[in-house]
């Protein structure tokens, strides 16, 4: 009885003593919504340390990177508006270097928990040092967020911060938002750091980054930076990421258009499933299959869809629409980017193991000879939300 007792005692002795945390680490830590990182113009290269000079100090007002971090200002938090915000600038040799800058600046310690977003420059990508120690420092902190997402911008980050976000009182939270929106809604391809941090290891420093481009103070995520050897290879158009997205699995919703008669009719995709099967082993021959599925969210007025034939018809134009982007995508990626950024080798090495071995030293080489045929089938679920 004796026992019970002292470990309810001691039970509630852990609740009541550690209901002040929350209100210390507030006052204690600066909860960062946003990262935005670029390399630092005014010194580019780490010159000193690429001589092997040994030096007593390499702490530098002109750091090889420039980072900005977005706080909430705890004193504002109740207004809930932009001023609730700041964009705090530093430089330094690599994001520790940066981040006891800004915690020396605002007298709290950087947190990491909460960060939603992160951005890379790319110069940033494109300078594979930098790189590389960015995502080894953020893969290592037992304290970041590993769901917070990852993108590409084309510009500075000076351009970025200025981005208007509308609806949003920051723009970290307003850019995550549009993946969170754009993953389910249309072909915009949203990356997590885990899923970023993987992919670079199991691929050797090969990935995919969605594009966030600037214009005129706005912001859009638009194309896809491809990453070679951990820097920024080539950048991919959006109209091949439908495309993309299907073969590789990442397709969750989207809209295609498709002809009928002399009509362009909208179809929504609601689902997709792709399945990739090695049928001739010895000269890497694939099938692919696609099980779409959608609703037919207009059509022509005073015309009646259900009639015999025209749902079929309009199923057959949509299968060989799809059939016609999946094969156009599929060629783009074997002859003018020739990295198999699809995941093919990755299918190959967990299913045909032995296969795999065989090119596993030039893979990239055995993809662009392999051939690829696809066989789409498209379900149509409802003509309109009233029919």
């Amino acid at each position: 009885m004796k026992k019970k007792v002292f470990i309810v005692l001691l039970v509630f002795i852990m609740i009541f003593s550690s209901g002040c945390w929350d209100r210390v680490e507030i006052e204690e830590n600066a909860f960062v919504f946003g990262i935005a990182l670029d390399v630092n113009k005014e010194r580019t290269e780490k010159e000193d340390i690429e001589k092997g000079e040994i030096k007593p100090f390499y702490e530098s007002d002109k750091g090889a990177i420039r980072t900005i971090f977005t706080v909430p200002i705890p004193s504002k938090m109740k207004e809930a508006g932009e001023d609730a915000f700041e964009s705090i600038e530093a430089s330094g040799e690599n994001i520790p270097s940066c981040m006891r800058v800004i915690e020396r600046k605002i007298n709290k310690i950087i947190y990491l928990g909460q960060t939603k977003m992160c951005v890379f420059t790319i110069d940033m990508l494109n300078n594979k040092q930098y790189f590389m120690d960015a995502v080894d420092f953020l893969e290592r902190d037992p304290e970041r967020n590993r769901n917070m997402k990852v993108a590409a911008v084309n510009g500075s980050i000076d351009d970025y911060i200025k981005v208007k976000h509308y609806l949003d009182n920051n723009l970290a939270s307003y850019i995550s938002g549009i993946f969170q929106v754009g993953s389910k809604e249309c072909c915009i391809i949203s990356e997590d750091l885990t899923e970023l941090e993987g992919t670079l290891r199991s691929s050797k420093g090969n990935a995919v980054m969605p594009c966030i481009k600037i214009t005129d103070g706005k912001a859009e995520v638009r194309d896809l930076a491809l990453i070679k050897d951990y820097e920024f290879y080539q950048m991919v158009d959006q109209k091949y990421l439908r495309g993309f997205s299907i073969i590789s699995n990442k397709l969750k919703k989207a809209r295609k258009l498709v002809k009928y008669d002399d009509t362009i009719i909208p179809f929504y995709i609601t689902g997709v499933k792709t399945t990739v099967h090695l049928e001739d082993k010895e000269n890497l021959k694939y099938k692919v299959t696609v099980k779409v599925e959608g609703d037919i969210e207009s059509f022509i007025l005073d015309e009646e869809i259900s009639k015999e034939g025209k749902i079929e018809e309009i199923k057959s134009n949509l299968a060989k629409s799809l059939t016609m982007e999946l094969s156009e995508v599929m060629d783009y990626f074997q002859n003018s980017i020739g990295i198999d950024y699809l995941k093919i080798g990755e299918y190959t090495k967990k299913y045909h193991n032995k296969i795999y071995e065989k090119y596993e030293d030039n893979w990239d080489e055995a993809f662009k000879k392999a051939q690829f045929d696809f066989d789409v089938n498209v379900e149509i679920r409802r003509i309109g939300t009233i029919r």
